[in-house]
This record gives structure tokens, sequence and C-alpha cells, in this order.
């Protein structure tokens, strides 16, 4: 197995990762189309529902640990969001986060540490998503 970003920096101070699947997809003509059904098939192996996404985003934020032997670092986090009640998108939409996971099908599901939702914890991991 290829090493991943967490066996390079998580003992580097102000470490920096960088999710390269995603960011060649994101290069693509239809790369929301492709990081979308990434999404679905994510949350279907984390929560047993297919669901359509009404939104997906990748932005660089910060993930922070408990154990402070671990520095914060900045990573490549995915936001998706879902209408709820198939209504209206603004009220009723619900957010999920995740970033890279050690292998291609796995991915850390993330939760926001501040109100700005700019930092994030792990929260669960997840594998055998096939897309």
């Amino acid at each position: 197995m290829s090493p991943t970003f967490w066996e390079y920096v998580l003992d580097e101070p102000n470490a920096k990762a960088h999710w390269q699947l995603v960011r060649n997809w994101s290069k693509e003509s239809n790369g929301d189309d492709i990081l979308k059904k990434f999404c679905i098939a994510a949350h279907q192996a984390g929560l047993n529902e297919t669901k359509v996404m009404e939104t997906v985003s990748i932005d660089r934020r910060t993930l922070k640990f408990l154990d402070p032997k671990y520095k914060p670092m900045q990573i490549d986090v995915v936001k998706y969001g879902i209408d709820l009640e198939g209504r209206d998108p603004v009220k009723n939409k619900k957010f999920w986060w995740f970033t890279e996971g050690h292998t291609p099908d796995c991915v850390y599901y993330l939760v926001p540490v501040n109100a700005q939702k700019t930092e994030f914890g792990l929260l669960e991991y997840i594998c055998n998503i096939k897309y």
C-alpha cells in the first residue's frame, strides 16, 4: 500500500495535505458531477442512504486533533449538501464534510469545531466507497 498524506505530515508543524484525486476531478469539465457521485457513494457507505446532492465544494480547512501531540494542519475538505425535505433547499439543507482516507475508497467524515465551520475534528472513518 502506498503511503498517504497522514503518514507524511502528522509529525510536521503547520503541515498541509492536498487530496490529489479530488483536485484532479475539479480540473475536469464534469468535475462537480464526478465529485457529487463520489459524495453519493460515500453517503451510501456511511449512512446507508442514497440521496441527491444539491451542492458540493472543496475548500482548504484546518484539521484539529484532541491529542495535543498532533498539531493542527491544513487539509482539503469536501462539503456536500442535501435538501432533506425536497422542497426549499435553503431551509431544509443539511451539510456533511469529509477528507481523504488512507486508501482511495475511504474518507474521514469531519465535525465542525468552530461556529465559522473552518476548523474540523475527525468524526468517523468510512471505507468501501464504490464510485
